[in-house]
């Protein structure tokens, strides 16, 4: 990696420590990574995950290419049962195998909404955060909600509260039987 790849990985990790996130330091010096987030967002258990995109996983994502391979399943499926096995993990065995897997699994399910349609294309400098919030209802119905946000940083876990509180007061207005359980 060059120089500035490496200053470039350096001020990622940090906007990630300031962001009061925990990473894994080899992620955080990822090639051709650009400035798309995906985040993980239990309302039960709080923050889960934040990832950042390669180039090749933001171009992936763009051409619905790995929407096509799903054989008739749905990616709130997909995306539904790759968190139930990541949240039955203990602690010590979630590694970046497995956080990779979540995060192909939610740019898989990003990729299928309305919200990601709504996403301007990236630009280089720009900072892009697609959010996934997730919680399960007293009947053990699995509600995904997507949000996006335009920031110049790494969203904190306190914004990610914040951004969860609206989602589910917006949910909750239309599905008010779908509370979190």
């Amino acid at each position: 990696m060059d120089d500035v790849g490496k200053a470039r990985a350096r001020k990622f990790a940090e906007s990630l420590r300031h962001a009061s996130w925990v990473i894994d330091d080899e992620a955080a010096g990822a090639r051709n990574a650009v400035g798309f987030w995906l985040y993980s967002y239990n309302l039960v258990a709080g923050p889960r995950l934040v990832g950042q995109l390669t180039l090749d996983g933001y171009r992936a994502m763009q051409s619905g290419e790995d929407l096509k391979n799903l054989d008739g399943l749905q990616p709130a499926d997909v995306l539904g049962a790759t968190l139930s096995a990541y949240d039955a993990l203990p602690e010590r065995s979630r590694n970046a195998g497995e956080s990779q897997t979540v995060i192909s699994a939610l740019s898989l399910y990003a990729s299928s909404t309305m919200t990601w349609q709504a996403l301007p294309p990236l630009k280089t400098g720009a900072h892009q955060h697609f959010m996934v919030f997730d919680w399960l209802t007293a009947s053990g119905k699995r509600i995904f909600r997507p949000a996006a946000a335009i920031t110049g940083s790494v969203l904190a876990p306190e914004i990610l509260t914040d951004f969860s509180k609206q989602v589910l007061t917006a949910h909750l207005s239309k599905h008010p039987h779908e509370t979190p359980y």
